[in-house]
């Protein structure tokens, strides 16, 4: 990894360092990204308080918008079974048959392939508004 102090890392994609705060809310290829994995892996809660700590000096000038992404795709068919008491467990296929054939049926089976992450990013208010503007906008 490459890194100046424990606040900036090298970016390859536009090649040039950039604060870790950049990379956490605003890089589309952080997820995918092995340098911002390493400091994250290494300086995690670090960077959490640093997020904290910038959102805590900026109340109310951020708006943030979340979506879910895959974090990983499973390789072996793993599913999620809800019992006749409503719990969740995770189940292989095979023990889901063998807890069939003991008598033990489930009220709803879901098969899992992806495990996915909420992330979000910050959006300045102000440039939401003024996109709000320009489509309100009557065009000449």
């Amino acid at each position: 990894m490459i890194c100046m102090g424990s606040k900036t890392v090298y970016c390859p994609r536009n090649k040039h360092f950039k604060d870790t705060l950049v990379c956490r809310l605003n890089c589309p290829s952080a997820r995918r990204c092995r340098i911002f994995q390493d400091y994250a892996a290494a300086y995690g809660p670090e960077l959490e308080a640093r997020l904290a700590e910038y959102l805590a000096q900026r109340p109310g000038r951020f708006d943030r918008q979340f979506s879910l992404e895959v974090k990983s795709v499973m390789k072996e068919d793993l599913f999620m079974v809800i019992d006749e008491e409503g719990k969740t467990v995770l189940m292989k296929r095979e023990e889901i048959i063998r807890q069939a054939e003991k008598g033990i049926h489930f009220r709803h089976i879901y098969k899992i392939s992806h495990e996915m992450e909420l992330r979000y990013q910050l959006v300045p208010k102000q440039e939401k508004a003024s996109r709000r503007a320009a489509k309100a906008a009557p065009k000449p």
